[in-house]
Formats: C-alpha cells, sequence, structure tokens
C-alpha cells in the first residue's frame, strides 16, 4: 500500500495517498491466491496542513472498522462529506481521539453499522452524518458543541442517547424518525431545541424517559421552536448526575 513521506514543501499543499485501516475482515477484492496486484487500498486520504484529512473509504470495507489516530506521524483530523456513505458491510466504526470533525453523510445509509465508538476530542458532527444507521444507543463525549441538522435521523433501532453536556443548541430533526428511541439524556447547557428534533415522541402513547441535570424550573427556560415540546409527554427525572 503507497503512502506519502514527510516532505520539506509548504504545509499547505494537499497531496492524495492511501493508508492503512484496521479492519475485522478482508477486502472483497483481496484474494487468498498469488497475485501480482495489491489490494484495493481501505480509503484514500489527503494531507494538508500537517492533518489528515479522510475523503473516500474503499466500498469493500466490512466489519468492525479502526479509525487510526496518526498517519505517518500526522493526526488524522477530519472524516470528509460521503467517505462512507452507503456503505452497508461495515458493522462498527472506533473514532479516536483525533478526529475534530466528521463532515455532512460521512457514514449515512450505513444500514449495518450498529455500534460507533466515538471518542473526547471530536467537536463537530455535520448533517446527516449517522443517518439511517442501525445504531442501538448513543454515548456523545462532552468536547463536541456542534452537531448539524438530521445527524441522527432514521435511525429507527435506536433506543437510548446521551447527548454531550456542551451542547446548547439541539439542530432541526437531529433524531427524526427515530420513533423507538425511549431514554434521552439532555445538556445541562442546552437552551434551544429545534423543530423535529423528538417529533416522533410527540404523542400520549410514547413511552420516554428523559434525564436532565438542570431542575424543573430549569427546563421551563429551554425554548423550543415555535414554542411546541416535542417532549411533553415524556417523563421527567431532574437533578440527574452524568
Amino acid at each position: 500500500i503507497s503512502s506519502s513521506k514527510k516532505s520539506n514543501s509548504s504545509s499547505s499543499k494537499a497531496s492524495s495517498v492511501n493508508s492503512v485501516i484496521s479492519s475485522s475482515s478482508s477486502s472483497e477484492n483481496s484474494s487468498s491466491s498469488s497475485s501480482s496486484k495489491p489490494p484495493a487500498p481501505p480509503f484514500t486520504y489527503t494531507l494538508i496542513d500537517n492533518e489528515i484529512h479522510i475523503v473516500k473509504g474503499n466500498e469493500n470495507l466490512s466489519g468492525a472498522i479502526n479509525i487510526p489516530n496518526t498517519i505517518d506521524g500526522y493526526p488524522v483530523t477530519q472524516i470528509l462529506q460521503y467517505a462512507f456513505s452507503e456503505n452497508t458491510k461495515i458493522t462498527s466504526v472506533t473514532i479516536p481521539e483525533n478526529i475534530k470533525t466528521i463532515e455532512e453523510y460521512a457514514f449515512a445509509n450505513c444500514k449495518n453499522l450498529a455500534v460507533v465508538n466515538f471518542s473526547e476530542g471530536l467537536n463537530f458532527i455535520g448533517v446527516y452524518a449517522f443517518s439511517g444507521c442501525n445504531i442501538k444507543t448513543l454515548t456523545l463525549p462532552d468536547s463536541i458543541v456542534t452537531i448539524r441538522d438530521f445527524a441522527f435521523s432514521q435511525c429507527k433501532n435506536l433506543t437510548s442517547v446521551i447527548l454531550p453536556n456542551n451542547l446548547e443548541t439541539i439542530r432541526m430533526g437531529l433524531f427524526d424518525d427515530c420513533a423507538n428511541l425511549s431514554k434521552i439524556t439532555l445538556p445541562e447547557k442546552v437552551t434551544f431545541i429545534e423543530n423535529m428534533s423528538f417529533e416522533e415522541l410527540r404523542k400520549p402513547t410514547a413511552v420516554v424517559y428523559v434525564y436532565y441535570p438542570g431542575s424543573e424550573a430549569d427546563r421551563e427556560k429551554i425554548e423550543w421552536e415555535g414554542h411546541w415540546d416535542e417532549l411533553v409527554y415524556a417523563t421527567w427525572y431532574y437533578e440527574i448526575e452524568r
């Protein structure tokens, strides 16, 4: 597998290269018989300002994958838009601490992706980044300050979520069409919740438990877009230690 060596050229230069990603199963392009052609690389990436950005995963990646924290001594800091989207063979992914940004649609419609292990250090998750995945439970690190619209929408098997404590705004449609969501731990700092964030849960028959570090009086200060409390039928527990 080819890779780039450190260069004395300007750090603003971007170079397309390939690297190694850990996977629990081999690429389908690999063959047990000897071949003159090397297997397709697990993903392509660019080196920009001494940071690695993952561009595109090999469509044959499958099973559990581990994004490397560094490549050739450079930190891996971003997973770019559509990098692993539509891959139905990935079942779990581990995001290391150097990753700061996961861009839009990065893992969208990875329909068998059931487990995502996040690390402290992640700051930003883009629109529809994990929409349409098979995630069951979700624990997001407190380092995250922005999660964009519909990032976890259509995760139909999602049952439990712990949101990062530093999140102040829950964006539009964040958990839209997640009808099985029943346990929600809200951030202490949340002040504004946009439309359609929990729309599927606004019905008298919903069995939903909300765990909130603030008081009941603090809850009253949370502003809902359009003044439409989508968790009005949930059972709330207050002053919960996270």
